[in-house]
């Protein structure tokens, strides 16, 4: 949804005034301190994070879902080829978090095609996808007790319990 600021405050295209550029109900601030904490705790695991994400979920008929991705996919790095007209050069990198994958259809995806590559289900996989909207959520990979402790915060907000995610995921921050 595209906005234009004005003082401090946003109007999108809709005209809903909104905060901060984003419209809709400002969130709990004590949500997201919680859900930011997890995240930085979830980093910093002793022993630190494979670096690779999982697939948490592909929107159907996204250019993700064409390129066959899947839910629990694990992707560690992207290269996209220079283009076939000779100007720019191609890149490539490793998805270590999920920073890494939000920027990446942005900016390598609306360039060219980016090829992906992990693996399903232990066996080597890669994926072609193109646009700058992919359509597809990831996640950390996360020691087993992190994991099981996300899964439960997702199905309490998922539930309609935003102050139980919270607390799950306060909980986790902590004890990471």
């Amino acid at each position: 949804m595209k906005t234009q600021r004005r003082k401090g405050n946003a109007t999108s295209r809709t005209g809903r005034r909104c905060r901060g550029g984003f419209e809709g109900p400002a969130p709990d601030g004590g949500l997201w301190r919680a859900v930011l904490l997890a995240a930085a705790g979830l980093f910093l695991v002793p022993g630190g994070l494979a670096a690779q994400v999982v697939v948490e979920g592909v929107t159907a008929g996204s250019p993700a879902a064409g390129a066959g991705l899947a839910a629990g996919d694990l992707l560690r790095s992207w290269e996209r080829e220079a283009p076939s007209t000779g100007a720019g050069a191609g890149a490539a990198g490793v998805l270590r978090h999920p920073f890494d994958w939000a920027v990446l259809p942005v900016e390598q995806g609306r360039l060219g095609t980016v090829t992906l590559h992990g693996e399903r289900d232990g066996k080597p996989m890669t994926w072609r996808i193109q646009g700058p909207e992919w359509g597809a959520e990831v996640r950390p990979v996360l020691p087993p007790a992190l994991e099981d402790a996300w899964r439960s915060g997702v199905a309490r907000r998922g539930a309609g319990d935003p102050a139980g995610a919270a607390a799950i995921w306060r909980s986790a921050a902590a004890g990471a």
